[in-house]
């Protein structure tokens, strides 16, 4: 709830900690890394799924969305 947009990827990692899942790829040449934090459960199987995550969105190492998942 802390972070704030354009924080860097090393800053959120930082005070983050590990994500849940996290995935990179390439978009127009630049760098895009998405990171997922369980945020919320919505199955009681005590697997973490991507639904129960919210989603930082990192550009080229800075923060440009946080997507609440369901």
């Amino acid at each position: 709830a802390a972070l704030a947009l354009n924080s860097t990827l090393s800053n959120a990692t930082r005070d983050m900690g590990v994500a849940d899942f996290t995935e990179t790829y390439l978009d127009k040449g630049q760098t895009v890394n998405l990171l997922y934090y369980r945020t919320h459960r919505l199955h009681k199987d005590g697997l973490t799924t991507k639904d129960e995550c919210t989603k930082l969105v990192f550009v080229d190492n800075m923060l440009t969305a946080i997507e609440q998942g369901e």
